[in-house]
């Protein structure tokens, strides 16, 4: 009885019914994706290779590395534009994609090593720290 007051009063949140035939397809389903497991049927995540690990690498650490940065959004914004626009390089074409990957490893120490970094046609500020003799 109190259940049914505290719902009323929009005091508790409703838990949604299953009707039977809800609950049968939901057992159903339920009993495949336990025989998948068991049978290592399961669609799996797909398998990448060392080229394609090393690239997801390399551009998860540039947008890391952005998001330090003075104007994020906009670095942000170019280093997805320049991954999307190599992105349909052929597997088979190893060295355009060692050549790219080597280009964006470099352009990451770029950003890790300035301290400020803006995009525009006038692209960096390079760090201005002085070291003392």
């Amino acid at each position: 009885k109190m259940l049914k007051e505290a719902r009323k009063k929009n005091t508790m949140p409703a838990t949604p019914r299953l009707s039977g035939a809800q609950r049968a397809v939901l057992s159903v389903y339920r009993k495949m994706l336990k025989e998948a497991r068991k049978k290592n049927t399961m669609p799996a995540t797909p398998r990448l290779s060392g080229a394609q690990r090393a690239v997801l690498s390399v551009y998860r650490k540039m947008l890391k590395e952005a998001r330090k940065k003075n104007s994020p959004d906009v670095l942000i914004q170019q280093i997805r534009l320049k991954f999307r626009e190599n992105q349909h390089i052929p597997r088979r074409q190893m060295n355009k994609i060692e050549y790219y990957l080597s280009y964006a490893r470099n352009q990451l120490e770029i950003m890790k090593n300035q301290q400020n970094v803006t995009v525009s046609k006038v692209s960096v500020i390079p760090n201005t720290k002085k070291e003392s003799l």
